[in-house]
């Protein structure tokens, strides 16, 4: 076990958590996103920065420059584990960025999604990221958005 300090609300406040990474960590699934029933829409989710998941998703799909400072985020997250190698390390950044890209900032749907992947640290880093993309995207992503 290992702990990590995951970075929110800029670079001076962190959260540290308890990392039991699995042997071999498994990339996190590629299939169809379904929004179980009772549940809201990407719609009715709630804003992070002002906008809504599926523009966020939307921006991240078209500006890939937008995941830039996302990425070296995660980098830094990630190579904290000290039994994670470099290739396991690229392959969770590609899996989470691809989950951007597809849901945008839906925390309860991200949270859902990389649980397997990430296990016990999924909530808090699913928090720090969006605290992350918020910070360091929102102004520019609202200026592209109009």
């Amino acid at each position: 076990m290992k702990t990590v300090r995951v970075s929110v609300r800029g670079d001076n406040e962190y959260q540290e958590c308890i990392v039991s990474p699995p042997a071999v960590p498994a990339p996190i699934g590629f299939g169809t996103i379904t929004v179980p029933s009772g549940t809201a829409g990407p719609s009715e989710a709630a804003r992070a920065g002002g906008l809504l998941p599926e523009e966020w998703a939307g921006l991240f799909r078209e500006r890939r420059e937008l995941l830039w400072p996302v990425q070296r985020w995660l980098e830094d997250i990630f190579s904290q584990v000290p039994e994670l190698r470099w290739w396991q390390i690229t392959a969770l950044e590609g899996a989470i960025l691809t989950l951007l890209c597809q849901l945008g900032l839906d925390r309860d749907a991200l949270v859902q999604r990389a649980q397997r992947s990430l296990g016990p640290i999924t909530a808090p880093l699913i928090d720090g990221l969006i605290e992350t993309v918020v910070s360091r995207c929102g102004r520019e992503a609202r200026r592209l958005l109009g």
